[in-house]
């Protein structure tokens, strides 16, 4: 296996080394050689398509951050370097010997390495317990952007309260390559522990707090650190413990922030930290930063700009010292493929109003197929409708039922000592002929031993039952656990909530008998209630039998139900990557024809499947244009959603800049019954919810209601039925 080894010399990447350990774990374990050498060169021709840079895993292993260009050095901050009001921490462990970042898709990865270790936990905080002294950790590490690239704007790092920082004093004795930048915004990990005796006096959690943290500076004066500053988010690790402490990363909820619209139930946004020796390494989504500040008015990361970065520390560590950096630059990429906002994920179904519906599929009602066929026969699993749309980026698909509620279904029956207990389970998808060749792949006229709806009504020469030659099936999938199971055995209400992908290529077309693949398996991490009916944020590819896609990188996945719909949206890089890796073919291109089908398996009626017959659509590119349009472009009132409603209902809005706005609710007289909003708004998507009653607190009766928006000269009207 020495060709192995001097392969590693010439790739020098964390990807390339773990690909040719499991290619030597795999020869070395009876793999066929041939196969092997296979894998190796396909998963080479991938790596040859792949940036300068290795992805980087938030895993507490520096490898993959090797070929990462140092941003800037700092001095050691050994006593005797600064003087006493220079606020430099004096402690090799949270003293910044070194940063580097690099911008992946929307994503930024930093790290900074610490002159000495372990730098966490750090045991900065010390409590007097009766004499003795117990130690907790505490601290707050930051790297701080200057978004303009003009460091005469936001906070000048050369200045810290009232006194120097080591880039200030350095600067101010004329050392060459000092300089501070002009910051807008800092990024922060921040945690702090509870100490032993808390824990064992007061019960006390080992973990306090543990934050992903950013605030906005470009109101700051930048020469005296007086002005003023935001919070633009604060993002809890949910469920914090002494491993997520160390390492962690996922896609998590806004808890706090002065722009209200960041806070809410529909949106996540993905960060990241982990924890070597003697670095950290962390990852930020750049959507939240840049919503917030184009609800200003200003628009920032924007591809190709330079942003100076600069590291810094805050400890309890010798009084609150601060270690700050000279600054740093990084340009941003070109092409940053960013979070679309084609559609909300919302469960409210107006953004799909005008679009075509693909295809059209017969209610499954008994009598309407005979018993070999497996057919849903449940309004809130048949198929009604399917609609979708495809971009150079993502694929976005609607499945409309019969009935509703379609989730939970309760479609799974336990026996609990002669108790029945409903779970529900289910498997929600599209199939897709990318290859517009319905002789290859999976002819989803066939399903295991017996035909699909499609498939039998083509037997019948039903015309227009077109099956598809599928070679992928897209999935949204979850189950819960019953509530025995949650009160009995501590289970978790929600069992899974998996975004999931599958290769069917090589499927047997008419026996359904062949080889599949995994190409992918999202998994909702920290799931509850909530994200099970929507969710709308970046994740991990944490399964494949392709191992190069699992590299690190998260991906834009989306769902929502409403009361009989599901409508979700996937990224297809993942899937582009793996066709690309298994092929060497580029699918997915601009003016490609898509064959689509609607699929539902769930317990009920024996795992029965509803299958539609085909429908097509073309792949369009210039919908996100590599831009986010966070800012709104128009004046709009959405239609109140549920609708007839009771007791309340919600109302959103957008608006193109920070303005004066009133929503006013009027019954059929045309008289005044509940002002729900009369000040001043921050631009972009916004919501408010009615709860049927009126400005003295008393519910009013049922009926027709009107509510009207109105900003500058511009009103809009639109009813609604309050239905008791």
């Amino acid at each position: 296996m020495n060709w192995l080894i001097s392969l590693k010399v010439s790739f020098p990447s964390l990807l390339t080394n773990i690909l040719i350990s499991r290619i030597y774990h795999f020869s070395q374990n009876g793999g066929n050689m041939k196969k092997t050498v296979h894998f190796l060169f396909l998963a080479l021709f991938v790596l040859s398509f792949s940036t300068s840079y290795a992805q980087i895993m938030m895993d507490g292993d520096d490898a993959d951050w090797a070929d990462v260009p140092v941003l800037f050095n700092a001095p050691n901050n050994e006593d005797g370097v600064f003087p006493t009001e220079v606020g430099a921490v004096v402690n090799d462990i949270v003293d910044i010997k070194e940063a580097k970042a690099v911008v992946v898709g929307d994503v930024i990865y930093g790290l900074l390495r610490f002159w000495g270790g372990p730098a966490w936990p750090n045991n900065a905080y010390q409590n007097d317990h009766d004499g003795t002294i117990y130690p907790e950790s505490r601290g707050y590490y930051h790297f701080l952007f200057d978004l303009d690239n003009d460091v005469t704007t936001g906070w000048n790092t050369a200045w810290y309260e009232a006194h120097y920082t080591p880039v200030g004093y350095l600067q101010s004795l004329a050392v060459e390559g000092q300089e501070p930048i002009g910051a807008e915004v800092m990024q922060e990990w921040g945690a702090r522990t509870n100490d032993a005796w808390k824990q064992q006096n007061e019960g006390a959690s080992y973990i306090r707090n543990l934050d992903h943290w950013a605030a906005d500076y470009s109101e700051y004066n930048g020469e005296t650190d007086l002005g003023s500053d935001y919070e633009i988010f604060n993002i809890t690790v949910p469920n914090a413990d002494s491993a997520k402490m160390m390492m962690w990363e996922g896609s998590a909820k806004i808890n706090s922030s002065d722009d209200a619209t960041l806070v809410s139930d529909m949106y996540s946004y993905w960060v990241g930290h982990a924890w070597g020796n003697d670095f950290l390494e962390f990852g930020l989504e750049w959507t939240p930063i840049r919503k917030y500040y184009a609800n200003k008015g200003i628009s920032y990361l924007n591809p190709g700009d330079v942003i100076g970065v600069c590291g810094m520390t805050e400890t309890p560590i010798d009084d609150w010292a601060v270690d700050m950096t000279t600054r740093g630059e990084i340009t941003l990429p070109t092409e940053m493929p960013m979070r679309p906002d084609e559609f909300s994920f919302d469960g409210d179904e107006s953004d799909w109003a005008e679009m075509p519906v693909l295809i059209s599929a017969p209610n499954n009602e008994d009598g309407v197929f005979p018993t070999e066929v497996g057919a849903v026969v449940n309004d809130i699993v048949d198929i009604k409708e399917v609609k979708g749309k495809i971009d150079a980026e993502n694929v976005y698909w609607y499945l409309k039922f019969w009935g509703g509620p379609a989730w939970p279904n309760n479609a799974y029956q336990n026996d609990h000592d002669g108790t029945i207990y409903n779970e529900s389970r289910g498997y929600y998808h599209i199939l897709m002929d990318i290859d517009n060749d319905l002789t290859t792949g999976w002819n989803t006229a066939w399903y295991e031993a017996h035909y699909t709806p499609v498939g039998y009504l083509q037997s019948l020469a039903v015309e227009g039952q077109d099956p598809i030659g599928a070679e992928v099936m897209l999935e949204w999938g979850a189950r819960t656990n019953d509530d025995w199971k949650v009160a009995n055995e501590g289970a978790s209400p929600i069992r899974n909530l998996d975004y999931w992908a599958a290769d069917y290529s090589e499927y047997n077309g008419e026996t359904d008998l062949g080889s599949d693949y995994e190409i992918y398996n999202y998994e909702v991490m920290d799931k509850d209630s909530t994200t099970v009916m929507h969710h709308d944020g970046l994740l991990l590819n944490n399964s494949s039998d392709d191992p190069t896609t699992m590299d690190g990188q998260p991906d834009w996945m989306a769902h929502s139900w409403g009361n009989d719909f599901l409508e979700v949206g996937m990224s297809l890089r993942t899937l582009r990557n793996y066709f690309k890796t298994k092929t060497g073919m580029d699918y997915f291109n601009e003016g490609d024809v898509i064959g689509i089908c609607g699929m539902t398996e769930t317990p009920i009626d024996d795992w029965a499947v509803d299958m539609t017959t085909r429908g097509e659509f073309s792949i369009v590119t210039g919908i996100n244009d590599n831009r986010s349009n966070v800012v709104a472009d128009k004046f709009t009132l959405g239609n109140n959603y549920p609708n007839p409603f009771n007791p309340s209902t919600n109302i959103s809005f957008t608006v193109t800049k920070l303005a004066k706005v009133s929503l006013v609710i009027y019954n059929t007289l045309g008289q005044k019954v509940r002002t729900l909003m009369d000040n001043k708004e921050l631009s972009g998507n916004q919501s408010t919810v009615w709860n049927g009653k009126n400005d003295f607190g008393s519910s009013v009766p049922s009926g027709v209601y009107y509510y009207r928006m109105e900003s500058g000269s511009n009103s809009i009207t639109k009813s609604m039925v309050l239905l008791k």
